[in-house]
């Protein structure tokens, strides 16, 4: 069920942050979703259009399993 209110605000920053507070070097949706005030759905779709845009690597492992990651810096 939806928290009533208005909808949370959270920036891909602060969703950065997580993956780079993790002690593991990928996670899962559900991870972030557990430190933010967003739905494990809504972080999904938002780690998704990141993936797209670059600002974090996607992988589907075993066929269902989607794991992010901030990618490596390019090389100057």
């Amino acid at each position: 069920m939806p928290k009533p209110g208005p909808a949370p605000t959270v920036t891909d920053d602060q969703l950065l942050a997580v993956i780079r507070q993790q002690d593991c070097p990928v996670v899962d949706a559900a991870t972030v979703a557990d430190e933010v005030d967003l739905s494990r759905e809504r972080v999904r779709l938002r780690l998704n259009r990141m993936a797209t845009e670059g600002t974090v690597e996607r992988a589907t492992l075993n066929g269902n399993s989607v794991v992010y990651w901030e990618p490596a810096p390019t090389p100057a």
